[in-house]
């Protein structure tokens, strides 16, 4: 499946809703269950949310540091965006949304698989998307 920096972010801020469904995610790939899949954008994504949260007072910038550090070292599939701009910038136009979350779209679309988000506007797209878009399973 392909995972949206929403949830990847929930990995690393345990205050968030949703986190103990994202790590159970993560869990799960790393037990081998399941392969996870994210556009080349997403680190930088995932960073720079760790970064405003950092900005505003919810973590300490060591806990970025230590977060950044873990991301890297985990070993998901990442899809080169390279050639898939023309794609992101139909998506984004086509729903209403941000190129970069186009990017998961796109990006699921082209592993052939289901895209997991928290984002509601990427979640409200789900019922005509050409993808299947599914929320974090409930806590």
């Amino acid at each position: 499946m392909c995972i949206d920096a929403c949830v990847a972010v929930k990995w690393f801020l345990g205050d968030e809703e949703g986190s103990a469904a994202a790590l159970q995610l993560l869990y799960q790939f790393g037990a081998g269950k399941i392969r996870l899949v994210v556009p080349s954008l997403f680190h930088y994504e995932v960073a720079n949310a760790l970064h405003v949260a950092q900005q505003r007072g919810r973590v300490s910038l060591s806990a970025v540091l230590q977060a950044t550090a873990a991301l890297e070292s985990i070993n998901l599939a990442v899809v080169p965006i390279s050639g898939m701009l023309d794609s992101f910038v139909a998506i984004a136009q086509r729903y209403g949304i941000a190129v970069y979350d186009a990017a998961y779209i796109a990006t699921a679309e082209a592993e052939s698989t289901t895209l997991v988000s928290c984002d509601k506007k990427v979640l409200a797209i789900a019922k005509h998307g050409p993808i299947a878009i599914v929320p974090l399973p409930p806590e």
